[in-house]
């Protein structure tokens, strides 16, 4: 179970300032720092270290917005789906076109329900489970329709626009399970850590609030990248607003 961002700025803001508050311990007890090239060493080593906090953070940063708008585009192309194999029932006869209108309001319904899911594992595998069933119910109507009909090049253009819907269907589940890999917040925590270290081992003394400024910074900048990161918990999220359109004009 995956921390959410209010829950993960805490625990980080914690664990950065007591590494920038041992750094300053370290400073005042053990390391005397006199030296101008001891002190001119650290300072190279303190930027080389803090320049690649910088890197790390703009890089999850932009894998986080990057999936982000890849969430929003599959909500888009799966609505705009949805809605053309909906607008083709009409070359169907009367009786299958009600048939799969139906069918096809269920099933958006359904796929609306992703957006409530958070992280709840058991109902998305449920929102799975009754996706699966309604593609098959209307591909095997679908077929069946199409041979009963006999208008050939009709039908089967309402089945490949069914294929579609199935795609966009699975794109966008794909880019639900899309996150930024364990192992890059694994790096960006522990760069993080040796930062504050570093920067806390800058202070002879604890002066007040400024040794909190990198933590606070930091840990509030992971997350919101772990916000963005988050496709259905968290503050920051896709709205339906194409899906929540299409319902509503598939039920008019």
């Amino acid at each position: 179970m995956r921390l959410t961002a209010f829950e993960l700025f805490p625990a980080v803001l914690l664990l950065l300032v007591v590494s920038a508050a041992l750094g300053t311990a370290v400073r005042r007890r053990v390391l005397a720092m006199a030296a101008a090239e001891d002190a001119s060493q650290f300072t190279t080593l303190q930027g080389a270290v803090l320049g690649l906090l910088g890197l790390l953070i703009g890089f999850s940063f932009a894998m986080a917005v990057g999936r982000y708008d890849a969430r929003m585009n599959a909500e888009l192309e799966e609505a705009t789906a949805i809605r053309a194999a909906f607008a083709r029932t009409d070359t169907l006869d009367a009786r299958a076109a009600t048939s799969q209108r139906s069918l096809m309001q269920a099933y958006g319904g359904v796929r609306m329900r992703l957006g409530g899911a958070g992280e709840d594992g058991a109902a998305m595998r449920q929102i799975q489970e009754d996706s699966d069933a309604l593609e098959a119910k209307l591909w095997s109507a679908g077929v069946q329709a199409v041979q009963a009909d006999g208008r050939g090049g009709l039908g089967e253009a309402y089945l490949a626009s069914l294929m579609t819907v199935f795609a966009a269907a699975e794109r966008r589940q794909a880019t639900l399970a899309n996150r930024i890999p364990p192992a890059a917040w694994g790096l960006l925590l522990v760069v993080g850590v040796c930062s504050c270290f570093l920067v806390g081992l800058g202070f002879r003394r604890w002066n007040g609030l400024l040794p909190l400024v990198l933590p606070f910074v930091l840990a509030a900048t992971m997350a919101l990248v772990d916000d963005l990161d988050s496709p259905s918990s968290g503050t920051i999220r896709v709205r339906q607003q194409s899906l929540e359109r299409l319902q509503g004009w598939m039920t008019q």
